[in-house]
């Protein structure tokens, strides 16, 4: 009966500390993040982005007729694969943009805690992003 009480309270010590690391983990990822704030806005066939904070532009547009993901980090457009060298006063971010019929897909490899956001368009609506997810 000791064992297994012995037992008991080794596994409920691991678990207590595996758990208590996941939190940590998940604390740095939060504190690890730069503040940025991107309107997007897409009417028929054109996409136009405005970084209101965290970025080294303020406005780009892009063609989003041949339904392709255009590549955005703190200095402005990119390539899924490149890898560019941000200011430590901007945000190191990296997402993509992409029309999909009615539909706004917003993806991130780098610099926010969520992966994928989207939303249903409506004629003339913009959508904020922000490192945390989408704020309206």
């Amino acid at each position: 009966m000791k064992n297994l009480q012995r037992h008991t309270t080794v596994a409920a010590i691991t678990m207590l500390f595996l758990f208590a690391g996941t939190i940590t983990a998940q604390s740095k990822k939060q504190q690890d993040l730069v503040p940025f704030t991107i309107d997007i806005n897409i009417n028929s066939s054109q996409a136009t982005l405005k970084c209101t904070s965290g970025c080294g532009w303020k406005t780009l547009s892009f063609s989003t007729d041949t339904g392709a993901a255009q590549w955005i980090d703190a200095n402005g457009k990119t390539q899924e694969t490149s890898v560019t060298t941000i200011d430590e006063k901007l945000a190191p971010f990296k997402i993509s943009v992409q029309q999909i019929g009615a539909e706004i897909l917003v993806k991130s490899t780098k610099g926010t805690v969520w992966k994928e956001l989207s939303l249903k368009m409506n004629k003339g609506f913009t959508m904020q992003i922000n490192e945390f997810a989408m704020i309206q």
